[in-house]
């Protein structure tokens, strides 16, 4: 109950801050959608141009397939394009407007607040964590719009040819799911610890140069370079540890998705064998149903960012609600 309380209140802050830039996300997402969409016309258009030339004999059809095809690869490129223009946009303009609010804030902040905040963390907060939310905030939605619009075509495509071939992507999606529950947890943790790592290796590194004119030459320097360093090989090797959790879950979530297709292969043959399915249907529904799974393959990446996403809020919310808290000398996550 608190995960979900929690969920809605970050939503409810995002979407206050997000409202301004409504239309240029609006855009981002739509000529995404239709590039996603638009991209399973692709195995339509091969299904067509191979049937027609080997059962119809049609020596043209090949030609006016790659003619299709070529168009089809403008119109997606163009809609990439702007999709990205408006995405620029919005993502840039979020960005600033959380830097300037994050800035105005600490300027609000007593002295007793930055003499124990080391001046190199307040710095990497506001520059890194308003850019990484913005960026993190948009990469995600406009993975959700693609995914989504991409399996409906998808859906419709293999259903077109043989609507019972759909079932096939059930099995395959609860297997990946099942992977997704038993990795889920480790890639959120791993992005959460790199998340923080870095924050706090970028701040060590900072005030180390800052007060080298200061200590050069002192017993200490040393000892504090050792501190540097060993914040930074923790850092290295947190995000070793979440490259293996998500080389793990991706090695995994391949072969049951091989399998799953192995199967699709063995369930259609015989209908391909007896006529009952053509050469360019059985290509199409194959590159069709691999798009079923999408969802279930991105979900890794998707758990990464969004404790990516989560962390950083974390931070921007624990400064902008004035929940910093001085004699703790740290950037507290708000409550709930």
């Amino acid at each position: 109950m608190e995960i979900k309380m929690e969920r809605v209140t970050n939503i409810r802050w995002l979407w206050k801050r997000l409202r301004p830039g409504t239309g240029a996300y609006a855009g981002a997402t739509v000529c995404t959608g239709l590039a996603s969409g638009a991209a399973m016309a692709d195995p339509l258009v091969l299904a067509w141009a191979l049937d027609r030339a080997v059962v119809g004999r049609d020596a043209l059809a090949p030609l006016w397939g790659a003619g299709f095809l070529l168009l089809g690869a403008v119109i997606r490129q163009g809609l990439s394009v702007a999709a990205t223009v408006w995405g620029q946009r919005a993502t840039k303009r979020f960005g600033l407007r959380l830097r300037r609010e994050m800035v105005r804030k600490a300027g609000d902040l007593g002295a007793e607040f930055h003499d124990r905040q080391p001046a190199g963390e307040t710095q990497f907060h506001v520059e890194r964590d308003a850019e990484q939310l913005a960026e993190g905030v948009y990469r995600g939605l406009i993975q959700v719009v693609a995914l989504g619009s991409g399996v409906g075509a998808a859906a419709w495509a293999v259903a077109h040819y043989d609507p019972r071939l759909l079932w096939m992507a059930g099995p395959m999606n609860l297997a990946l799911w099942a992977l997704k529950r038993y990795w889920g947890p480790r890639l959120e943790r791993d992005g959460r610890a790199v998340q923080e790592l870095a924050g706090a290796a970028s701040n060590g590194l900072q005030e180390h140069l800052a007060s080298l004119p200061v200590v050069r030459g002192m017993p200490g320097k040393r000892g504090r370079e050792r501190m540097v360093w060993r914040v930074a090989a923790e850092q290295v090797r947190a995000e070793a540890a979440r490259r293996r959790t998500e080389l793990w879950f991706g090695t995994e979530s391949g072969l049951v998705m091989t399998a799953g297709m192995s199967g699709m292969v063995a369930v259609a043959g015989p209908q391909l064998a007896s006529g009952e399915m053509t050469a360019g249907a059985f290509l199409g529904v194959y590159l069709c149903l691999g798009q079923l799974l999408a969802p279930a393959l991105a979900r890794g990446e998707f758990l990464t960012r969004r404790a990516q996403v989560r962390t950083v809020l974390a931070r921007v919310r624990g400064l902008l609600e004035d929940l910093v808290r001085p004699e703790e000398g740290g950037w507290n996550k708000p409550p709930v």
